[in-house]
């Protein structure tokens, strides 16, 4: 016995509105997390934002023939660390419309 195309298509139908609902649930969360995040470190953040003068955090000037690269590198993430904005540096994820952000 062939089976129902209607049968078929509603499954599918079901299917895909459980897949979307599942992707705006995950979003809602990621979204929910984020406001936490930035809750929780706004005053780090703004702590940030009175820095004058990188040199002062980071001491040491990238040079080429000094190859001081790598010295550079992880001063650099353990001040943006102390900030809490490693994330803005190493990730990929961009969001352009929070104002945090």
């Amino acid at each position: 016995m062939a089976p129902d195309p209607d049968a078929t298509a509603e499954e599918e139908r079901r299917q895909r509105q459980a897949a979307e609902a599942a992707t705006a649930k995950a979003a809602a969360d990621r979204e929910a997390a984020l406001d936490a995040f930035n809750t929780k470190h706004a005053a780090v953040h703004a702590q940030a934002l009175a820095v004058v003068n990188i040199k002062v955090l980071v001491p040491i000037t990238l040079d080429r023939i000094a190859n001081n690269y790598d010295r550079w590198r992880k001063v650099f993430l353990v001040t943006l660390g102390k900030y809490v904005l490693t994330d803005h540096v190493l990730s990929d994820d961009a969001h352009p419309t929070r104002s945090t952000w």
